[in-house]
């Protein structure tokens, strides 16, 4: 899914911003930012890891490039600021 790997470059370099490591994918970067993340970026996080089912539908309704958008933006502006 191309918007989790784009979330997961905005998380490794918010992550690089703060001297952390960011080599992992993009999947587990995602479960760093639902777990230790800004509040408002955990939800968007835990949504873009669910995987979709056999019938290659989302378990829920959101759009996930919005999703990926939000972490984007929220990630991005954080990390040119440190």
């Amino acid at each position: 899914m191309c918007a989790r790997r784009a979330a997961g470059w905005a998380v490794a370099a918010y992550r690089s911003a703060q001297g952390q490591s960011s080599d992992e994918d993009a999947y587990t970067l995602l479960g760093w930012l639902e777990e230790r993340g800004p509040e408002e970026l955990r939800e968007p996080a835990r949504r873009l890891r669910q995987q979709v089912t056999e019938d290659h539908r989302l378990p829920h309704p959101e759009d996930p490039l919005k999703d990926a958008e939000l972490i984007v933006d929220g990630l991005l502006g954080q990390a040119s600021l440190t």
